[in-house]
């Protein structure tokens, strides 16, 4: 241990470094294929060793997609506290949003695949940290909607999350998708556009916003 470091410190390293080798690996290669051995191989970190910091590969994953969320979550709170007080269209807030989806490829990766798997096997601590940080991104849209447009009423804003949010778990697959689903479309001549996340994102956003026009 270097002068002047904690345990803790030390820890939180150790871990970050395990968890940065992971979204390295899940950039080429899919969630199933990724395992302790693989993820190993890219860290200074033997298998075992890893265990010390992460008891699965599914607490991996799920500590990426928290911290993502909580990332998010920041970033709509800074979004709202820049444009308190201030003129705001609805259909600008609705770009920030579609935005912010574009800019958070991993995240919706993560979300893409099963999170009832992570937790599974999981430790309980792990999931209640994902569960606050899942809590605070709901809070920081909904307090944005209440913040930024307090004509929109509680039923509303409630409705707007319970579309918004579910919409999330498949907007990878329809934006992006696996090299075998683009594969099984060409070899059916299917001709299904791929949309990007911003693109289908800005579209839901506008129809719950009820964005008749360019502007508010």
């Amino acid at each position: 241990m270097k002068e002047g470091e904690t345990t803790e410190f030390k820890t939180e390293k150790r871990a970050q470094e395990i968890l940065e080798a992971t979204k390295q690996l899940y950039q080429r290669e899919s969630y199933r294929d990724i395992n302790l051995k693989k993820i190993s191989q890219v860290t200074s970190f033997s298998r075992p060793s890893i265990y010390n910091y992460f008891h699965s590969k599914e607490e991996i994953f799920l500590t990426l997609l928290t911290l993502e969320y909580e990332n998010w979550a920041q970033a709509i709170l800074a979004f709202k506290d820049k444009y308190e007080g201030k003129k705001l269209s609805r259909l600008d807030f609705a770009d920030f949003l579609a935005q912010s989806l574009e800019d958070r490829p991993l995240m919706l990766k993560l979300i893409a695949n099963n999170i009832a798997d992570f937790e599974e096997k999981s430790r309980m601590e792990l999931i209640i940290s994902f569960k606050r940080a899942y809590a605070q991104t709901l809070s920081a849209v909904e307090s944005s909607l209440a913040t930024l447009f307090p004509t929109i009423s509680a039923p509303e804003r409630q409705v707007f999350i319970y579309a918004f949010f579910p919409y999330l778990f498949g907007l990878h697959a329809y934006a992006v998708g696996t090299k075998k689903q683009r594969q099984a479309l060409e070899e059916l001549q299917i001709d299904y556009t791929f949309y990007s996340v911003y693109e289908l994102a800005f579209q839901l956003l506008k129809k719950l916003l009820e964005i008749k026009k360019e502007q508010d």
